[in-house]
């Protein structure tokens, strides 16, 4: 997967903490995530614990992303965001069925008024969440030369990484 970072989670008897909150606090904490690997499970104490008799439970994540070609290299500029528009009705079909989509957006998406616009709403009455995705090439500061190695999460030096 390109720039994501996938964190395990089980059901158990209490709903602790979000997705996002478990890896927020687990860099606010330090956390070393250099000697981990994908496969990696996760210590006992990561895991989400809902209420007994909750049933099964699953996350719905959307990459909410700038439009580019993928056949040709990357580029700061060369991208649009003309599919933010249709997120209205695919949060309605989300709602329709009482799903709370986590939209991953970067930054192009972040600055776009028209998303902010179309998000807000459902955002702040607790229909949708937001978390974010790195896409270095077209999130500030450019400081690092634009080429598929670069494009990655991990692979930029950390300082440079930290400030995008």
């Amino acid at each position: 997967m390109h720039g994501n970072l996938c964190l395990h989670y089980r059901a158990g008897p209490y709903r602790e903490l979000t997705l996002a909150k478990a890896a927020l606090q687990g860099v606010a904490r330090g956390a070393d995530l250099s000697s981990h690997q994908i496969t990696d499970q996760p210590a006992q104490n990561a895991f989400v614990r809902f209420r007994e008799g909750v049933g099964q439970r699953f996350v719905v994540t959307i990459d909410t992303e700038e439009e580019f070609d993928w056949t040709k290299p990357l580029t700061r500029t060369r991208h649009r965001v003309d599919t933010v528009s249709r997120l209205r009705k695919f949060q309605q079909f989300c709602e329709g069925f009482g799903i709370v989509p986590i939209y991953l957006i970067d930054y192009p998406v972040a600055t776009s008024a028209l998303a902010a616009e179309l998000l807000r709403d459902a955002v702040a009455a607790g229909r949708a969440e937001v978390g974010v995705q790195l896409h270095p090439w077209v999130n500030p500061p450019y400081e690092e030369e634009v080429n598929q190695q670069n494009s990655f999460s991990g692979n930029l030096p950390f300082a440079l990484e930290r400030a995008k």
